[in-house]
């Protein structure tokens, strides 16, 4: 089942806007989706081993600590943005094949890519292929 994690996925609100400057988002799934918002976060980089550290790297010479403001400092629910966008993709005619099987792709330059869902199922043609199978994936 085509579903997000419940843990929410940390985002900057410039990667969200190119989503929406793509047409992949719109501004209103972006108000759905984003429930956490901070000013940025403490990213600290160690260049050798102390245990225990008291205070920071920086200050015991044992690494560098910036703040990146505006970076990762969404928390967006992808529960709920891919819900609105796989509405959205299945009202413009698009197809989610959840749950089937998929034997294999074939691409064409004519056609584009055709997916094989098994001897029952006619294939599917299309000009994407989107494999979010991770290292399961036969492709």
């Amino acid at each position: 089942k085509l579903l997000g994690r419940e843990q929410e996925w940390n985002i900057s609100m410039k990667e969200l806007l190119e989503l929406v400057e793509l047409g992949v988002l719109t501004n209103a799934d972006i108000d759905d989706a984003v429930k956490t918002e901070f000013p940025g976060c403490r990213a600290g980089f160690k260049n050798k081993e102390v245990s225990p550290l008291q205070g920071s790297y920086f200050e015991n010479g044992v690494g560098y600590e910036c703040f990146t403001p505006d970076v990762l400092n969404l928390g967006i629910s992808p529960a709920v943005l891919i819900e609105n966008v796989s509405k959205r993709f299945k009202s413009l005619g698009g197809t989610v094949a959840e749950g089937s099987p998929l034997r294999g792709v074939a691409i064409s330059e004519s056609i584009g890519a055709a997916i094989d869902m098994g001897e029952t199922e006619e294939p599917i043609t299309t000009r994407l292929v989107l494999d979010c199978m991770g290292n399961a994936s036969p492709i």
